[in-house]
Parts: C-alpha cells; structure tokens; sequence
C-alpha cells in the first residue's frame, strides 16, 4: 500500500487534497506532470483554489498563437492518419472563404494513396464552399501552385504515413510554408512525442482535435510544457464549422474541468 501510494502520489498531500490525485491518477495524468501539479495541490487546502493555480500554471507555461487573424499564403496540415487533418484543413479552409471569398482559398490534397481519401477531401472542400485540387508528386504541386499563386491561402493536405519524410520534402519544395501539427487530443504520449521532437521539422502551431469532454490531453499538455511550439485551434466535434482559437490555459481548462473527483 505504501509503494502504490508512493507511485500514484496520493502519499505527497493532504487527506482531503487526495481525491484530486485519485482523479489525475484514473485520467492517466503522466508520472512526470504529476509530480508538477502536486507541488502546487500542495500550496492550496481547497480543491477549487487548487484546480485554479494547477490551470494558470500549466496554461502559463504553454505557448499560443493566433493563426486565423490574417491567415494567408501556404500552409501544409500534417499528422498521424486519423488524427483529423483533413476535416481540420477544411475547417481552416472555411473561415478563410468566409473573410476573403471562395475563390482566394484552395484546398490541396497531396500524395494521399488511401482509398476513399481524395473523395473525403472533395467533399470537405464543397462543405466549405472552396474548389479542391489533388497532386501526387512534389512536381505536380509545383505546377499547381503555380497556377493558384493569385489565391490568398493555400491549403495542402499532407499524407498520415511518413509524416517526417513528406514534410521534408514539402519544406525543400515551399521554404515559406507554413507548418501546422494536427493531433487527437487522446493521443498517447509516444505518438506526441514523436511527432513534437522530430529534429528536422520546426512546427508553427499544434492543432488539436477531438477535444471533447472525457478526452483528457494529459500527453499534449505534458509535451507543450516542454517545448516552444504554440497551440492554435482546437476542435470538438467532428463537424465542418467546429473550431476554435486555443490557448494553453483553455486545454488546461479543458482537462481540469470534467475530472472525476470522487468525495468519500
């Protein structure tokens, strides 16, 4: 019982503050970001006072970045397969068309082979009223962007598989690009990892989908903490207007505001 207590950090605070480390414990909160929120659980008597320094501490501590003030010119929209790329550049495609008109925004799937994903994309893009163009290789895009070069924003949709690769080779091709990490809110610490720590690639914003309530970011928070790259959007449900500007103190909120606190 000791060495459990030990472990889950309910040994480290106050009976009445255990409930709380009981809540991060069952919401799979990481060792490391544990022992982070039990100094300041510790400074506090009271679970509301408690859930507020935790929320403006971690939120502090991540960086934010409005992108859809003056969204323009080319941005490539990459992540894991599943993660919700597509749906998130056709939402990123929508407001655009909103504040510049249909025709100054283009969606591009690139070097997607899926089965089904070009017909995804053409009908995210007539959900979001914007025309859709495909291109299988770094010379195809080329040309196609040439042609679109008067259009105020330019979205490629990258390929789930490769991620590293393909965007080195789109960073070669567009120096300019701009480059935005699409991740499930639910994704396991690893799979943030890997994509947060690749060497070659510098990102511009993390955006985060599926952040619904039961969904607790605890690895996105965890790895934002420890790295320079801003949050940007964030998106609940799976529907083409569903967006957001996000800052780090609102995913913060997010995971705080639906734990499972259990009073004995």
């Amino acid at each position: 019982a000791q060495q459990l207590d030990a472990w889950s950090g309910t040994h480290a605070v106050a009976d009445e503050m255990r409930p709380l480390i009981d809540a991060f414990n069952e919401t799979g909160m990481p060792v490391s970001l544990r022992a982070l929120v039990t100094d300041t659980v510790n400074q506090n008597t009271d679970m509301t006072a408690a859930l507020s320094d935790i929320a403006n501490m971690l939120g502090g501590a991540i960086k934010h970045i409005d992108i859809m003030q003056n969204i323009q010119g080319v941005h490539l929209i990459a992540g894991s397969s599943g993660a919700g790329k597509t749906l998130m550049a056709g939402r990123l495609a929508k407001q655009a068309a909103l504040n510049y008109g249909d025709l100054d925004v283009a969606l591009v799937s690139y070097n997607d082979s899926r089965f089904g994903a070009w017909n995804q994309t053409q009908l995210i893009g007539a959900q979001a009223g914007i025309e859709t163009f495909r291109a299988s290789s770094p010379e195809m895009l080329e040309s196609l962007l040439q042609e679109l070069h008067s259009r105020k924003l330019i979205i490629i949709d990258t390929p789930g598989v490769d991620v590293e690769n393909q965007l080195s080779t789109l960073t070669t091709l567009l120096p300019e690009a701009h480059k935005h990490l699409v991740l499930a809110a639910d994704a396991s610490e690893s799979s943030v990892k890997r994509h947060l720590k690749s060497s070659d690639l510098q990102w511009d914003s993390v955006m985060l989908s599926r952040l619904e309530t039961g969904v607790y970011p605890w690895a996105v928070i965890n790895s934002l903490l420890n790295s320079d790259i801003p949050v940007s959007i964030g998106a609940a449900e799976p529907s083409i207007i569903d967006m957001a500007p996000l800052t780090g103190h609102a995913l913060a909120q997010q995971a705080l505001s639906h734990l499972p606190i259990s009073f004995v």
